[in-house]
């Protein structure tokens, strides 16, 4: 877990007898309760559930909650080094390329805080890179059997950052949780985001998705 989010009491049990009723299945994970820096509820990041759901968003981005997760220990699953940042993304795609199975609780287990002090916020850049990479390193074993991790240099990685950083990816956060329950809210946000930060193609098709009906929406998100 991340050193500022919250286990909620009840999450050890309730994935422990997950596992135990499923045995098929390696790893779990949950949704989250999103929490600000002074422990305000601000929303729910509901995650998917279902192996094969999962199986297919992974290969585009990460789905699983790192804080979240608890899986077997079958004593030869392990991070790599070289993924400073985004090393739980590597290890589910190579679960993944072991054909284990993984899911998620819909259930929110833990409270996952949005701060600007977060290593997700302040280093956001790398760990894309790193992300980038897990997915190229997941398409070589698919079509090789192995992937050129040896042959990894991190250090090639050059950050380009800007001082509004994380004040903008916290923004844009909070915005996303605000979409899901109140898209006429979101709207005003995203016009004053604008003006704030400048033209962000994420957030205006977040503003276009905010004037069709829910359903459309759902649909959309299912085809990912």
């Amino acid at each position: 877990m991340d050193s500022d989010d919250v286990a909620l009491p009840e999450r050890f049990y309730v994935q422990y007898k997950f596992l135990e009723d499923r045995p098929k299945v390696f790893l779990v994970g949950s949704s989250a309760i999103l929490i600000d820096e002074k422990d305000k509820v601000i929303g729910v990041r509901k995650k998917i559930s279902g192996p094969e759901r999962i199986k297919r968003f992974l290969k585009k981005s990460n789905c699983i909650s790192h804080s979240s997760v608890m899986f077997r220990n079958d004593k030869k699953t392990f991070y790599r080094k070289k993924f400073t940042y985004a090393h739980d993304y590597d290890l589910y795609l190579r679960l993944l390329s072991r054909n284990k199975i993984l899911d998620n609780i819909s259930r929110p287990l833990i409270k996952y805080r949005l701060s600007k002090k977060a290593i997700s916020f302040k280093k956001r850049d790398i760990q894309n890179f790193d992300a980038n990479q897990a997915r190229k390193f997941y398409i070589e074993r698919i079509k090789t059997g192995k992937d050129s991790y040896h042959k990894f240099n991190p250090k090639i990685f050059v950050r380009k950052s800007k001082k509004d950083d994380a004040s903008k990816i916290l923004n844009k956060e909070k915005i996303k949780v605000i979409f899901l329950n109140n898209k006429n809210k979101a709207r005003k946000e995203i016009k004053l985001f604008f003006k704030k930060f400048g033209f962000d193609l994420e957030m205006f098709m977040l503003y276009f998705a905010s004037f069709l009906p829910q359903k459309i929406i759902n649909f959309l998100r299912g085809l990912k």
